[in-house]
């Protein structure tokens, strides 16, 4: 299950979550208390971005992480129920690289403090 990210509107996702990413310059929108905000330069992904559920393998690296993290070992780590698992979006760029799973961690790429190169943002927003 594999959908592609249009960039610059919404998107709903199935566990309650919007999701919103596009260029960090044209977002006019006010971020709401159960929302999150993360910066990234376009330059260190490859585009086109897509939504899929997690298989066998996947890797992420986190902030302050040498090495990646298996997605199994993060769903146990942030006790992300096991039915839930097999459903949840992750976040993968063109060369299928982890970004994000959405709503628990993202990959170091990503920031919640806007640096200079930052060109484009993620907006995770909860019901």
């Amino acid at each position: 299950n594999i959908q592609q990210v249009v960039m610059n509107q919404w998107i709903q996702l199935q566990n309650g979550i919007r999701l919103y990413i596009g260029e960090a310059s044209k977002v006019v929108h006010t971020p709401e208390n159960n929302s999150t905000t993360y910066y990234f330069s376009s330059e260190l992904i490859s585009t086109p971005l897509y939504i899929r559920t997690r298989k066998s393998g996947d890797r992420i690296l986190l902030k302050g992480m040498e090495q990646q993290k298996r997605l199994s070992r993060l769903f146990i780590d942030e006790k992300i129920p096991l039915e839930d698992r097999e459903q949840w979006p992750v976040l993968v760029d063109a060369n299928d690289e982890v970004l994000a799973v959405i709503g628990v961690r993202v990959s170091k790429k990503l920031s919640t403090r806007k640096q200079i190169v930052d060109d484009f943002i993620l907006i995770v927003e909860r019901k």
